[in-house]
């Protein structure tokens, strides 16, 4: 069964303000004010279900307002930055999918035993979001048990995925959001990196795998999900050359608009590690593969009926 998608919008200002409304101005609870972006629009709630487990998405309902705003345009002057953080994208559908079939518990029980045999420490959380956005992996991932650390470049995302959490009832000391600038990475590693539509521009591949390279730890698994773009081209490369190895699996996942997405599956580990109960999964994973597309077109609109899916707009 396809993952299912349903909408609920919730306006803000003036009368069509409830109590129950959610205000994107109001800070979160235990997150530190950084300088970021600001939405002050509708915020919707999209609802995410593998037929298992319920994930609701605190989000802009309307993110192209953030391109008026001037902090935003300065910051693109002088970073070449775009809050990009505040749509849904492609690649975030399919790795939701992967994230939510993966036996974790059971590989981070074999990890935890490597890590003991060589002495090793990781980070206090299991799982690091790079670029999460509004958070659908992590979200997903926290369902399943594991603790999270999303990031990102934006505290204005990390303010609507701590909503999200909340939203879903999670446990406020099984996860942090966090700043993280690829260009200055921190000294921590982590047993399972997610990400999702990190590489739209070619110079961001050999950043990536730097990072990687940087905050994977010994016997990890990385998954990142791309839909297909050309600017990803080298990634494999650029993996090799930081010592590590990927397998590149095709997958596809219905979007919230409905259309069947494709994309790509990058599961990153260590070339060294043959042995790693993570890079041996990364075949059970290619082969458990739910929903391939049966149409050779990319993103073909398909009926509730035929997807598993519904949207109340």
């Amino acid at each position: 069964m396809f993952p299912c998608w349903r909408s609920e919008l919730r306006q803000l200002g003036g009368e069509d303000r409830r109590e129950e409304t959610l205000d994107p101005r109001a800070p979160s609870a235990g997150l530190p004010v950084f300088p970021g972006s600001r939405y002050d629009g509708p915020v919707t709630i999209t609802t995410w279900t593998d037929g298992e487990r319920v994930i609701r998405i605190v989000r802009p309902a309307d993110p192209d307002r953030l391109l008026d705003d001037p902090q935003v345009q300065e910051w693109n002057r002088r970073d070449d930055y775009m809050p990009y953080w505040a749509y849904l994208w492609p690649g975030a559908c399919l790795l939701a999918g992967e994230v939510a079939r993966a036996p974790w518990r059971e590989l981070l029980v074999h990890h935890r035993q490597l890590l003991i045999h060589h002495r090793l420490r990781t980070a206090d959380f299991e799982v690091l979001e790079i670029g999460c956005g509004v958070g659908l992996a992590g979200l997903v991932a926290l369902s399943r048990g594991l603790s999270v650390c999303f990031t990102d470049y934006d505290s204005a995302a990390l303010e609507f995925v701590a909503r999200s959490a909340a939203e879903n009832g999670f446990d406020s000391s099984r996860f942090a959001t966090r700043l993280l600038d690829w260009r200055d990475p921190p000294d921590e590693r982590y047993p399972v990196i997610l990400g999702s539509d990190l590489l739209y521009e070619r110079r961001l591949v050999p950043l990536l795998a730097k990072l990687l390279h940087r905050m994977l730890a010994p016997g990890g698994l990385g998954l990142i999900a791309c839909p297909g773009r050309s600017s990803a081209e080298g990634f494999a490369d650029s993996l090799a050359d930081h010592g590590l190895t990927c397998t590149a699996t095709l997958g596809a996942a219905p979007s919230d608009e409905g259309k069947l997405v494709r994309g790509i599956l990058y599961q990153i580990s260590w070339s060294d590690e043959p042995a790693s109960p993570f890079r041996e999964t990364a075949s059970t994973l290619s082969t458990k593969r739910l929903g391939q597309p049966t149409s050779s077109t990319d993103a073909t609109p398909l009926s509730p009926q035929e997807l598993g899916w519904k949207l109340d707009v």
